[in-house]
Formats: C-alpha cells, structure tokens, sequence
C-alpha cells in the first residue's frame, strides 16, 4: 500500500528533521559529479581550503508548498576559499549534523565554478521532498 504524505505533513516532517541535532551541513564539492540517487559521501570530494557551513536548524524558517513540493528554507550562508590556491567546485552536497550521512547533492547550473583564493560562493540552503504519489 502507498502513504501519501499531505503537503502540510510533508513540511512538517522537514521542519522537524532540521531541529534535531546541530542542523545540516552544507558541503562544496570538487568532483566533476552530476548527482544521483545511488550517490553516497564517498561518492564526492571536497577540499578543506572551502570550509563547510552548518546551517541551525532554526535557521529555516520559510516554507513552501507548490504542486505538491514542499521545502524549508534558510538565509543564504556564504563559502570562500581561505587556502593559498584555485579550486574548481561543481556544486554542493548537504550532510547530517555528524557529516556521516548523504542528505542530498546539487550540481551547480554553471558548472564548473573556479574558486580563486578569497573568492566566494553564495547557496542558498533548501531542504524539500515530494509530497504525493504519480498515479
């Protein structure tokens, strides 16, 4: 049998999701990976010259429900590259508060993006899911 979960439900599963532990984190990625649903940590690379950014999940106050897609939202955090050299980042993944666990992956649109040094990178952290069944 299929659970359909209302589009109310389904936001605020997310938002209970978020309040537990320290929040997610967010995560830049150097590999030229396009995301899928088979991916795990070890499927990305990163380097620490981009440091991650873990978003409180009191942070994420705006929600949305549209055509049965529903999100939670944060401010946008900011990533820079302290290091010495260049980095070529393809987007970003979000971790669980202990970094052991695969939430979800983006490609940036305009990827590949060259970090030079002191260069920064603006993403906007959104957690969604779908809240109904195709027929």
């Amino acid at each position: 049998m299929d659970q359909i979960y209302p589009d109310n439900g389904l936001v605020w599963m997310l938002q209970r999701i978020v309040l537990s532990g320290s929040g997610p984190i967010f995560k830049l990625f150097t590999s030229n990976t396009t995301p899928t649903l088979a991916d795990t940590i070890a499927t990305y690379t990163f380097t620490t010259d981009i440091p991650q950014q873990q978003v409180a999940g009191s942070a994420f106050t705006f929600t949305q429900v549209a055509a049965h897609i529903g999100s939670i939202q944060a401010p946008n955090v900011v990533f820079t590259n302290v290091g010495g050299s260049s980095h070529t980042v393809y987007g970003y993944v979000i971790l669980d508060p202990t970094s052991t666990f695969l939430i979800g992956a983006a490609r940036f649109d305009d990827a590949p993006v060259v970090m030079a040094p002191a260069d920064t990178r603006v993403v906007t952290p959104i957690l969604g899911d779908y809240s109904g069944l195709a027929a």
